[in-house]
């Protein structure tokens, strides 16, 4: 259960500063690298589509709790601050200006050994921002609704809601269907 109160840290906004120095710890320390995406129904898109500013790594583990941000962008990467060997309980989320998860990914476990640890890549996926009522008819991007016409839904028209309908794959991304 030691990994409630990071969760609560994450969860309640209360974040550090964005940090951007190299960690520095004792040594045999080490570091966890990793790297992100944003995306909306599996296209890429910007932090300022979903209201973040910040990605932010926070871990729990045998030197105890630790938290840091670097600035948000649609693909980027960055490491933890330097941290004592042994099993981490690992949360990554994305925050906005005030520090609150705008999008928090399951908690892991990892193990940290000396130097850098490779995480891999995490992607925080929105899924579809918007759907037919929320849109009253009109089409979804990945910055929300977009008015119906054929230049933004494309295909006479047809909502992106209603592109699997007619087999189609909605681009979130542009606003209209395409083919498969």
């Amino acid at each position: 259960m030691r990994w409630l109160p990071l969760l609560c840290l994450v969860a309640c906004g209360g974040g550090p500063s964005v940090l951007t120095d190299a960690p520095v710890g004792p040594p045999g320390s080490g570091t966890l690298d990793f790297s992100w995406e944003v995306r909306v129904d599996g296209f890429p898109a910007t932090c300022a589509d979903v209201g973040a500013s910040n990605v932010e790594i926070a871990t729990d583990g045998p030197g105890g709790p630790s938290v840091r941000q670097f600035p948000c962008t649609t693909e980027g990467n960055g490491s933890s601050q330097a941290l004592s060997p042994g099993n981490h309980i690992v949360v990554l989320s994305l925050v906005n200006s005030v520090d609150s998860s705008v999008l928090t990914l399951p908690a892991q476990t990892t193990t940290v050994n000396a130097g850098t640890n490779q995480l891999g890549l995490f992607v925080f996926d929105f899924g579809n921002v918007c759907d037919a009522s929320s849109c009253n008819g009109g089409c979804c991007s990945a910055s929300g609704c977009v008015a119906q016409s054929d230049s933004q839904c494309g295909l006479g028209g047809v909502p992106c809601d209603d592109c699997a309908a007619v087999g189609l794959f909605c681009d979130t991304i542009n606003g209209f269907c395409t083919s498969p």
